[in-house]
């Protein structure tokens, strides 16, 4: 991932879909995936800075998100 992730952005997981980044540290990015919200761990992912299962939204505007 080379685009810069910051806070509310909205991310492409390849597995949970469009999420929103709700909290950005230098090392994690705190992602809201609607997908997971029936999740017994709730809809939120705590992920590595940089890692290469994210990527920056080409849509940056999303009903579910904003």
């Amino acid at each position: 991932m080379s685009e810069v992730i910051s806070l509310g952005t909205l991310v492409e997981h390849p597995v949970w879909g469009r999420g929103k980044a709700v909290e950005v540290s230098s090392a994690h990015v705190v992602v809201h995936f609607p997908s997971l919200a029936g999740s017994e761990q709730g809809p939120r992912r705590k992920l590595q800075v940089g890692t290469e299962q994210l990527s920056v939204s080409a849509v940056q505007s999303d009903p579910e998100l904003d």
